[in-house]
C-alpha cells in the first residue's frame, strides 16, 4: 500500500505524539517503519518542517539534513519532488492553503490516499483520506 502524508502527521511521528494520529494513520506509519508500506513525503513537507523549526514551533532530535538522510535509507519512506505536473494539478485545490494544495495534488498525482487530520481537507475529501 502507498500513502502520502500531510505535514502535521509527520510532525506528530517525529515528536513522539503518535497518540494524536487516527488509528489507521498510526498503523500506516508503523507499517512504513517496518518497510511493509510506503509513505510518500512531499518536499513541501520538508519546507514546512524547516519553517516550523526556524519559527521555534518545532524541535526534533535530528537536523533536517539528518532527517532527510535517515528517511532516504528507510524503505518505508519516499521523498517526492515538486514537479510542474503537481503544481498545475494543485490549481484545482485552491480552497486550501498553498502548502496543503500541493500536498493534496501530490496525493492525487501519485494516486495514493492522504494521511491527514486536517478538517478542511477531510470535509472536501478531494482524494481518499486515511485517518480513523
Amino acid at each position: 500500500m502507498l500513502y502520502v502524508a500531510d505535514t502535521h502527521t509527520l510532525v506528530w511521528v517525529l515528536t513522539n505524539q503518535t497518540r494524536r494520529l487516527g488509528s489507521r494513520a498510526r498503523k500506516a506509519f508503523e507499517a512504513a517503519d517496518r518497510g511493509q508500506v510506503v509513505v510518500h513525503l512531499s518536499v513541501v513537507t520538508l519546507l514546512e518542517l524547516d519553517w516550523l523549526e526556524q519559527a521555534g514551533k518545532l524541535a526534533i532530535k535530528e537536523s533536517l539534513e539528518e532527517l532527510v538522510r535517515n528517511l532516504s535509507v528507510v524503505p518505508g519512506y519516499n521523498l517526492v519532488a515538486l514537479t510542474a505536473e503537481i503544481i498545475l494539478r494543485s490549481r484545482k485545490f485552491r480552497a486550501f492553503d498553498s502548502m496543503d494544495r500541493l500536498i493534496v495534488a501530490t496525493a492525487e498525482e501519485m494516486d495514493c490516499p492522504l494521511i491527514t487530520a486536517d478538517a478542511a481537507i477531510q470535509e472536501r475529501n478531494p482524494v481518499p483520506i486515511v485517518w480513523d
